[in-house]
């Protein structure tokens, strides 16, 4: 993701999304509307509400035009609408400097720059031009771009089926999560950059790289007197739907020392296991490999703290003080041959 692009457009309900007031009568849908909702979801890109007025008028507003199925966590209510951009954000699990927000009253529009100078704010006037702006391309689209409304309404289900268990251990095993452990190939290029790009909490370096040194690591050529770089990606599926590839990393070995380069998973599976159950099969194939040096490198990016506690719960310590650029070295201890969590199986293919 490119520092411009948004994960998610926040839309006004009058004047914006349909001409008119829904509480004062009938309203028009804008024509333009439905194009721009449906191309940027296929970009990935979700869309939810924040709009005053009555709930329950406007969402049988919503279902009276077939729209309702777009929108995520809508708040509409009489709660200022920087507030509920925060629910929103918070809800979905994004940053809200992720978000942008459409609305037709220039109130609005200068009251959301003034206390969330972060969000990108734009003009209801300007909504057919949406699609152009470079907020709404991202640098990949793939078959997960495509999906990810649905996998937030997958997981929807998922916290509704939860609140019927006694335990989480015990919903999560109900999940039947399955992850797939295997080397990639071209068609994972663009995905693989997608989740470089748009994962901030559970990426270990921050690293970025472009398609053409994908394809490079890719080919995983063993040169002379260098370490061997390679490519692994894993993907998950459960009982309620199918996530796709959730998790990339980037081992360099040698004859001696195995070294995990780079980390980084979905955050929409943050929590449940998944990425512990990843770097464990990681760690695991290295000691069956025969490595006696098994590291892992960790860079402080300000926003991944998650996964220097995902290290070290795995069993890594930090071998050093951080380098230059703020690189710290883990080591595997013994806590690190820990199977991964029982309620996630793992299937490993060629890697």
């Amino acid at each position: 993701m490119t520092a411009t692009t948004r994960k998610c457009l926040v839309w006004d309900l009058d004047n914006t999304l349909w001409d008119g007031i829904c509480l004062e009568g009938d309203v028009c849908l804008r024509p333009e509307a439905p194009a721009v909702l449906q191309t940027l979801d296929q970009r990935g890109i979700l869309h939810s509400i924040a709009s005053r007025g009555e709930e329950q008028v406007a969402l049988r507003q919503l279902e009276d035009f077939g729209l309702d199925q777009w929108f995520l966590t809508p708040h509409i209510n009489w709660l200022p609408k920087p507030v509920n951009l925060a629910a929103i954000a918070s809800k979905l699990g994004i940053g809200i400097d992720s978000l942008a927000f459409i609305d037709d009253d220039p109130f609005e529009r200068e009251h959301m720059s003034f206390m969330r100078p972060e969000v990108l704010v734009l003009d209801a006037a300007d909504l057919a031009d949406i699609p152009d702006l470079p907020a709404f391309n991202p640098e990949a689209i793939t078959a997960e771009s495509a999906r990810r409304r649905n996998f937030y309404q997958e997981d929807t289900t998922r916290r509704s089926v939860e609140s019927s268990y006694g335990n989480r251990q015990a919903f999560l095993a109900g999940c039947h999560m399955k992850l797939t452990v295997r080397s990639p190939g071209e068609m994972d290029i663009p995905r693989i950059r997608e989740l470089m790009s748009r994962t901030h909490q559970l990426n270990t370096t921050g690293l970025q790289l472009d398609e053409t040194r994908i394809g490079e690591l890719l080919a995983d050529r063993e040169i002379p007197g260098k370490p061997r770089q390679s490519l692994i990606v894993a993907d998950l599926s459960d009982r309620f739907g199918i996530y796709g590839t959730v998790g990339v990393a980037i081992v360099e070995t040698d004859r001696r020392r195995w070294q995990l380069k780079y980390l980084a998973m979905s955050c929409r599976i943050l929590g449940r296991g998944v990425e512990s159950a990843f770097l464990k099969t990681l760690l695991e194939r290295a000691r069956l490999d025969g490595h006696t040096r098994i590291e892992a490198a960790l860079r402080d990016t300000g926003r991944n703290g998650s996964m220097r506690s995902l290290y070290q719960m795995s069993g890594l310590v930090a071998r050093n003080q951080a380098h230059g650029d703020g690189t710290v070295v883990f080591t595997a201890g013994p806590a690190a041959s820990r199977r991964p969590p029982a309620w996630v199986e793992v299937q490993c293919e060629s890697f």
